[in-house]
C-alpha cells in the first residue's frame, strides 16, 4: 500500500474535531480525555438491556470474526454489518484492552483488516467501506494500538481518494452523486482518525462540511442525494425544497455539525432538534437507522437539554418494550428484530440489534450537564470556509467555542 498522504495546507480544523469528537464521546459516557491520550480509562455499560445485545452479538460472531448477515435475515453485507457490530462494543467501553469482549473485539478487528484491499478500502459498496472505516478509526481512536496505525492510515487515504469533487461521498467512488448517508459514515471516521492523531487534509474535511451546509435546509430539512460535481452546482439545486428529505437525515446533519464544532445555540442545531421532535419513535413504525442518528445528535445536545429528554425516553421505551426477552429458547434472547423496519432487509437482527445497542448505550450513559471546550479551541469565526460550510457554523460571541 502507498504510505504518502495527499497533502493540502494547514489542518486548520484539527482542534475543532477534536473537540467535537470527545463532546460526542462524553454524550455516550466515554471519560472525557485529550485525544492524544489512549482511552484506556473507558467506563463499560452494564446495563441490562445493553448487555444481553452484546452477549447475543458475541454469541452469534463466526469463528474468524465477522457475522453472517444472510444467516441472521439481511443481505450479502457482512463487511460492513460486521462493522456495525463492532461499532456498538466500542460505544459501549469493549475493546482490545477494556471490558468483557475484547476477543470478539480482536477477532472483528482482525478479519476487517484481512479483507482490507491495496487501496485502503473495504467491500463492495459505498455504506460497506464508510462503516467499516468508521469502525477502524473509533478502534484506533480508543486504543492507539499501534498495529492498527497503518491499516487506519490506508483508509484514510482510500477516503480521501474516494471523496467527491462536491466533498460528499457515494455508493461507488469519485462519483457525481452526493449522498448524505453514505457520507455520514466517511466524515465521521475522519475525524476520529483525525482526532486519533493520523494526518487528514484540511480540504477533505472542509469540502465534507460544504456539502453538508448544502445540503442542509434552514428548517433542518435534508436532501439526500444531490447531483454536481461542484459545490456551485449543489448550491443551484438548494434553492428547491430538500429532495428525498426525511427524519433520518436530519439526525445525520445534526450529528456531523456538532462533531465538526457547530455550537449548540446555532439556528441550524435547533431546526433541526425541532424537526426530530415532530416524530417520536413509535413502536408501530420502527426505523432503528432514524433513530441511532437522532439519539446521537439530540445527545450531544447535553443531558439536561429538554429536547433530549423527551425523545431519549421515547426511544428508550420503545427498544426496551421490543427486546427480545432473556427466556427459552435462548437464542434469540437479548436481540432486536423487525420484519417491518424498513431497513431489516439489508441489515438482518446483526444490523439491528448493533443500532439498538448504541442507542441505548447513548440513552443510559448521557452525563449529567454541559461540558466546556477544550482549552485552546479556536473560535469558529476563525476557521476558514467557504461561505456555503459557513452558515453552519455561524459566527459566535466573542471567547465562544466548540459545543456550548
Amino acid at each position: 500500500m502507498r504510505r504518502h498522504f495527499l497533502k493540502t495546507g494547514q489542518m486548520r480544523l484539527g482542534a475543532l474535531v477534536a473537540a467535537g469528537v470527545l463532546a460526542l464521546f462524553a454524550t455516550i459516557g466515554t471519560q472525557a480525555a485529550a485525544p492524544a491520550t489512549p482511552a484506556e480509562k473507558l467506563t463499560v455499560a452494564k446495563e441490562p438491556a445493553v448487555a444481553a445485545a452484546l452477549d447475543w452479538l458475541a454469541g452469534s460472531q463466526e469463528g474468524d470474526g465477522y457475522w453472517d448477515c444472510k444467516k441472521h435475515g439481511g443481505g450479502a453485507w457482512d463487511v460492513g454489518i460486521t462493522g456495525l457490530a463492532l461499532l456498538a462494543f466500542l460505544d459501549a467501553g469493549h475493546t482490545t484492552t477494556a471490558g468483557d469482549h475484547g476477543p470478539t473485539v480482536r477477532k472483528a478487528i482482525a478479519w476487517l483488516c484481512a479483507r482490507q484491499d491495496d487501496k485502503g478500502g473495504f467491500g463492495k459498496h459505498g455504506y460497506e467501506g464508510g462503516i467499516a472505516f468508521l469502525a477502524l478509526a473509533k478502534s484506533y481512536y480508543l486504543t492507539r494500538q499501534a498495529d492498527l496505525k497503518p491499516a487506519v492510515e490506508a483508509a484514510v487515504r482510500n477516503a480521501v481518494s474516494t471523496q467527491n469533487s462536491a466533498g460528499a461521498w457515494d455508493y461507488a467512488p469519485n462519483s457525481a452523486r452526493n449522498d448524505l448517508c453514505v457520507t455520514s459514515w466517511w466524515l465521521r471516521g475522519l475525524i476520529y482518525a483525525r482526532a486519533a492523531g493520523v494526518e487528514v487534509p484540511a480540504s477533505a474535511l472542509q469540502n465534507a462540511l460544504e456539502y453538508v451546509a448544502i445540503a442542509t435546509a434552514d428548517d433542518g430539512g435534508c436532501s439526500y442525494a444531490l447531483m454536481g460535481k461542484t459545490a456551485a452546482e449543489l448550491r443551484e439545486q438548494k434553492k428547491a425544497k430538500p429532495q428525498g428529505d426525511s427524519i433520518a437525515l436530519t439526525g445525520i446533519s445534526l450529528l456531523t455539525q456538532q462533531m465538526l464544532g457547530q455550537p449548540r445555540s446555532a439556528a441550524v442545531v435547533a431546526a433541526c432538534a425541532e424537526r426530530i421532535l415532530r416524530d417520536l419513535p413509535k413502536a408501530s413504525s420502527p426505523n432503528l437507522y432514524e433513530w441511532y442518528y437522532c439519539t446521537l445528535g439530540l445527545a450531544m445536545l447535553g443531558s439536561d437539554n429538554p429536547q433530549w429528554i423527551h425523545y431519549r425516553w421515547s426511544v428508550k421505551t420503545v427498544l426496551e418494550e421490543s427486546q427480545m426477552p432473556l427466556t427459552p429458547p435462548m437464542d434469540a434472547g437479548g436481540s432486536f428484530s423487525d420484519q417491518h423496519d424498513k431497513f431489516w432487509t439489508a441489515t438482518g437482527k446483526v444490523g439491528q440489534t448493533a443500532l439498538a445497542a448504541q442507542i441505548l448505550t447513548a440513552c443510559y450513559r448521557c452525563p449529567p450537564g454541559d461540558r466546556g471546550p477544550l482549552p485552546g479551541v479556536p473560535r469558529l469565526s476563525d476557521v476558514k470556509l467557504s461561505t456555503a460550510a459557513a452558515r453552519i457554523v455561524l459566527s459566535t460571541e466573542p471567547g465562544e467555542t466548540g459545543n456550548q
